[in-house]
């Protein structure tokens, strides 16, 4: 049991000469052999903060791929929607989108720079206008991934039950997915017909 004091006390005058800074002394009060706890790491008022890191809680900004029209029988494009779902804006410049070839496929999109998407506002690509990949006819699958290469989002879809529907979230960003009878490109999911 001696040792076992002795490691302790041993080990918290190294952790306190850790965690006091050059112009601190450290408090050697909360050293008291006779008791066998460790002070709270979470109430040290020096704490270090990285002015740059926010709660995780607190403007947590969530993009998702809301929904995705391909092969529209009314001849347009196939398209795909963002979504903010968190409290922040974004800056997306630099995420990449993909299909089912991967982010590798010399067919990813990188998104511009200066790219921003607010908090519950929707941003639209366009095939041809913005990503150069296609969208199965049968079904495939789209990947946004941000600028260190981590997946942020996918949505695998089937084949299209008609043309002119799409495959989205209902509520906006959250995870259920349906097919909607009619698309809603730019705007909410909310009010879409679901097909069974």
């Amino acid at each position: 049991m001696k040792k076992f004091k002795l490691i302790f006390f041993v080990c918290s005058i190294v952790m306190l000469a850790v965690s006091c800074k050059d112009d601190e002394e450290p408090d050697l009060s909360i050293l008291d052999s006779t008791k066998t706890t460790v002070p709270d790491s979470n109430s040290n008022s020096n704490s270090n903060s990285n002015t740059g890191n926010t709660d995780s809680t607190s403007t947590v900004a969530k993009i998702v791929i809301n929904e995705v029209v391909s092969n529209p029988s009314s001849g347009g494009s196939d398209w795909i929607e963002l979504y903010n779902s968190g409290t922040a804006t974004v800056d997306l410049s630099g995420y990449v989108l993909a299909d089912s070839k991967g982010l590798a496929d010399a067919s990813a999109y990188t998104i511009p720079d200066g790219t921003t998407l607010a908090a519950g506002k929707y941003l639209v690509f366009v095939n041809a206008t913005s990503f150069t990949f296609g969208l199965g006819k049968s079904g495939d699958e789209v990947i946004l991934a941000d600028t260190a290469g981590k997946e942020v989002d996918h949505l695998t879809f089937g084949e299209m039950p008609n043309g002119d529907q799409s495959y989205g979230r209902k509520p906006d960003g959250s995870s259920n997915l349906y097919y909607f009878e009619s698309s809603t490109q730019g705007d909410t999911n909310n009010s879409s017909t679901v097909i069974n």
